[in-house]
């Protein structure tokens, strides 16, 4: 088997609508030298037809059919079975931009880059309106640790607009019995703390397509225990290859970002009451990642660094004062009103 310099894993399940869409994106990208791992992931519609019909036109795309497992089964499934030099991902119903492998890959062996971040913009799936462009304000240009540390924290969990070095991959956290919702901020937040470098191509190369009206899935108390037992999973896998302060840190601001932020978002959207969540997220975090008051950066730093980590800042004051019920309050209020997710 060749090795081509890249392999793109694609996840699906269930998406024969839009998935030849996706498909030729990938087929159109101008850079040529990779391959499409379809991971097939037990569905039941006419995707795995639509999966096979492309791996008999292109000898770049192969197919996997495994059992229903879930996305971050599918992923590892996919990421075992990829020789390229390069690991990037897509996800079954988004688009690549033309130029997308073309700029990750120059700028990956430019800078000699363990992972490469692009830009992205959330659009509506039918009539193609942008919500938001994403992870294009950063210089075009890698960073190294210890001005990393400072850098990581905003970085976006979701692997598909990046570019991994493929032996960075196979070194991240192995989760037995995944979460279904943020199994991807497991992945990257358990690799990030060992690159050598990141690099940055500061415009829109990915196209993450949101299906009209949707606002973010709500999650169960009961999916919510599996996402904070992956978290300090993935908490002593870190400190385990690489205990420092800044590190520590690090898995503070991640655990207080997705686990009292995102986490309750989700939870009181899915009707949960708002208080006893706040509240509960808070004494998970005293209790597992008590250093969450004081991760991240101050109002200081944020002045004399264009104030890059205000959101986390902000985030963090409204929950230790006290404040959470009346931000979530607005916060879904307005969220309702424009019937999709806000990202914070």
């Amino acid at each position: 088997m060749r090795q081509p310099e890249i392999s793109i894993v694609v996840p699906v399940y269930c998406a024969a609508l839009h998935l030849r869409e996706t498909l030729d994106a990938l087929a159109a990208q101008r850079f040529h030298d990779f391959e499409v791992i379809l991971v097939d992931d037990g569905s039941t519609d006419s995707s795995p037809q639509i999966i096979d019909s492309y791996c008999g036109e292109d000898s770049r795309f192969r197919a996997l059919h495994i059992p229903n497992g879930g996305e971050y089964h599918a992923r590892q499934a996919g990421i075992r079975e990829a020789v390229g030099r390069y690991i990037a991902f897509c996800d079954s119903d988004d688009l690549y931009l033309p130029d997308m492998l073309e700029k990750m890959y120059d700028q990956a062996e430019k800078t000699g880059a363990d992972v490469t971040v692009c830009g992205f913009q959330r659009e509506d799936m039918d009539s193609g309106k942008i919500y938001s462009r994403e992870m294009c304000g950063f210089e075009a240009r890698s960073v190294g640790f210890p001005e990393l540390w400072d850098i990581l924290p905003l970085i976006n969990p979701s692997l598909w607009n990046k570019l991994f070095r493929s032996e960075i991959l196979h070194h991240a956290v192995r989760l037995a019995a995944p979460p279904r919702v943020a199994e991807d901020v497991m992945v990257s937040a358990s690799v990030y703390p060992f690159v050598n470098r990141m690099a940055f191509v500061p415009e829109v190369l990915y196209r993450y397509r949101v299906h009209p009206g949707s606002i973010i899935s709500g999650i169960t108390p009961a999916e919510t225990a599996r996402v904070r037992e992956s978290m300090l999973i993935t908490r002593d896998f870190i400190l385990n290859g690489k205990d420092s302060k800044e590190t520590r840190e690090y898995i503070d601001s991640i655990a207080f970002i997705h686990l009292g932020l995102s986490l309750v978002i989700r939870l009181t959207q899915g009707g949960e009451p708002m208080l006893r969540t706040v509240r509960d997220a808070r004494a998970f975090l005293d209790a597992s990642f008590p250093g969450y008051r004081k991760a991240g950066k101050g109002l200081l730093w944020n002045l004399n660094h264009h104030m890059l980590q205000f959101r986390i800042l902000l985030g963090r004051w409204f929950f230790c004062a006290h404040m959470m019920v009346p931000f979530l309050l607005v916060y879904h209020f307005v969220t309702l009103k424009l019937k999709r997710e806000i990202k914070w």
